[in-house]
């Protein structure tokens, strides 16, 4: 149980700190590990015991926190990447290239409404993005 504790403090380790979640996740992977193979000292059965339960339990929580950080460091990834994106399309160009950039990375809370009653009234290429969006943000045209 100590164990499966000790794997959950990864959670509260920064996202930038790999090295940290990884020599974490491994070292309670293999504990977890050395400790279901220690089981041969107790007599051969032909059923399932409580203690093979408990430590096949305890490695899917290990073994959950270890995917959890593999998950969120995908989407951390990928958010910095669409985030990069809109926040050079900012700086290169107008108001058009940011509302494209926004629906290419698909995060439409970038696109604020004040800017596309504003644009769509005096550009047809906007009014054309605009189209694109989805049915809440239709609401704002």
């Amino acid at each position: 149980m100590l164990v499966v504790l000790l794997s959950w403090v990864s959670f509260w380790i920064d996202l930038e700190s790999v090295p940290a979640r990884i020599s974490l996740g491994i070292l309670t992977m293999l504990t977890i590990t050395t400790q279901s193979s220690g089981q041969g000292r107790f007599p051969a059965v032909s059923f399932t015991k409580a203690i093979d339960v408990w430590m096949a339990t305890c490695l899917v929580f290990v073994f959950g926190s270890f995917i959890e950080y593999s998950i969120v460091n995908v989407l951390a990834r990928r958010e910095k990447i669409n985030a990069n994106a809109i926040s050079k399309a900012s700086a290169t160009g107008g108001i058009a290239q940011v509302i494209n950039a926004t629906i290419r990375a698909g995060d439409f809370r970038q696109i604020r409404p004040c800017c596309i009653i504003t644009c769509g009234q005096t550009d047809k290429s906007i009014t054309a993005l605009l189209a694109l969006l989805p049915s809440p943000m239709q609401g704002y045209v």
